[in-house]
């Protein structure tokens, strides 16, 4: 799991790899919590450090909030001297939903992803959790 999951493990967590011409090039990362409270520190946490990503290598790193996704949704575009990538990470009910993809600076390959992401998590994550599910 990222580091931003030490402190508050998730529930039940399912990463599934994205391949593009039979190449690893991200990874979409699923995390239910049954806690609301923790739900929302960790997505905060995960948030800020998107925004606030440093590294030496770090070329410019563009973020902003996405209202049309999820309950709530955060955008990065990271530009580094040896790669770029972009994360969006967002929050529907009982889940944080985390996309990363490789080469793609904008915003708008992985905002799709995203949407169709959000569209089944509305008819699965916001059924209230049940403990016997897990």
């Amino acid at each position: 799991l990222p580091e931003d999951f030490a402190l508050d493990p998730p529930d039940l967590t399912i990463i599934q790899e994205i391949e593009i011409t039979g190449k690893w090039n991200g990874d979409a990362m699923l995390f239910i919590y049954k806690d609301p409270l923790t739900l929302e520190s960790v997505y905060a946490t995960i948030v800020d450090n998107i925004s606030n990503f440093t590294s030496p290598d770090l070329v410019k790193n563009d973020h902003y909030a996405i209202e049309d996704i999820g309950e709530h949704a955060y955008f990065a575009g990271v530009r580094m001297t040896d790669v770029n990538y972009a994360t969006l990470v967002f929050r529907r009910c009982s889940a944080i939903v985390q996309i990363i993809l490789l080469h793609n600076p904008g915003d708008y390959e992985i905002s799709e992803y995203a949407r169709k992401m959000d569209e089944r998590l509305q008819l699965a994550a916001c059924v209230e959790i049940n403990s016997e599910n897990y």
